[in-house]
């Protein structure tokens, strides 16, 4: 008899629970696609080899000889896990003499990346450069995009590469590289991430109706009339010997909308700065004076 009652304890609580079983496979369903199309999108080898191995030209001569080995090794470990090229370019030229100067260095940023055939996956393919003018008078911090970077960057990104950039040069140009850099493989994570969630938007929709229509048909279905080891229990569902709210935190995070670089344009999805270089090549981009 014993042994029954504990029978039929066990069944009705796994009655009761029913919904909370359904809701945690199908969350351990969508780790589960969410870590192999994360695998997927992150397994990305090399297509393209540029004339080049260095990623650092600092021509205005304004970091270390040990500052440079540190920013061409974190560039190749960033490029290794964003799958973009990374370079950063210093001059220290005076870009007015030959015209406009965003015209000059717009033209300096794109030419350098196409005759160096740089890439990620294919020649003048996903790649980010970076050029700094030092020459008095002319400082300031011009971006060249190119591929997924390119389709990815909007102004707002930009500006963010920018601010990471301009905020710091005056006092540490190594670390205002660097913070460039992180900014931008913080953009292109971002990419990483819009690339796997329709996916596991496409997966999960159809289980999540399916489990929705399971348990409708579940709390539909007739009770039997037999006496269980419920019916003992105040109210005839099983009791907690504990219990406890958990409340999340929800706080609301606000940002100003930074301005538009490079020339006009709005905030959309990418192609900030959108041109074609003398060499044929489609780049993205922008730049700011400090």
């Amino acid at each position: 008899m014993d042994r029954e009652i504990k029978r039929e304890a066990r069944k009705q609580y796994f009655h009761y629970f029913r919904i909370w079983f359904l809701v945690v496979g199908i969350l351990a369903v969508i780790c589960i696609i969410a870590g192999m199309l994360h695998a997927v999108v992150s397994n990305v080898s090399r297509g393209n080899w540029p004339t080049t191995q260095s990623r650092v030209f600092d021509y205005a001569d304004v970091l270390t000889a040990s500052e440079e080995e540190r920013l061409e090794e974190y560039i190749a470990q960033c490029e290794n896990r964003y799958h973009f090229d990374i370079v950063l370019v210093t001059i220290s030229e005076d870009a007015e003499s030959y015209g406009n100067w965003d015209r000059v260095m717009e033209g300096y940023a794109d030419d350098f990346y196409d005759e160096r055939n740089f890439g990620y996956n294919r020649v003048h393919g996903d790649g980010l450069l970076i050029l700094d003018n030092w020459y008095e008078g002319q400082e300031g911090t011009w971006l060249s995009t190119a591929g997924k970077v390119y389709s990815r960057f909007n102004y707002s990104d930009i500006d963010r590469v920018l601010d990471a950039i301009i905020n710091r040069i005056d006092s540490d140009p190594y670390a205002a590289y660097k913070a460039g850099i992180d900014a931008a493989c913080r953009v292109m994570a971002s990419e990483e991430t819009a690339v796997v969630i329709p996916w596991i938007a496409v997966l999960f929709v159809p289980i999540l109706v399916a489990g929705i229509y399971a348990a409708a048909l579940l709390h539909q279905a007739p009770a039997k009339d037999t006496t269980t080891a419920t019916a003992y229990v105040a109210g005839g569902k099983p009791v907690m010997r504990e219990q406890r709210d958990d409340f999340i935190r929800k706080s609301v995070v606000t940002r100003r909308i930074e301005r538009s670089s490079g020339g006009g344009g709005g905030h959309g999805g990418g192609h900030a700065g959108g041109h074609v270089s003398r060499g044929g090549v489609s780049h993205g981009g922008g730049g700011r004076r400090r």
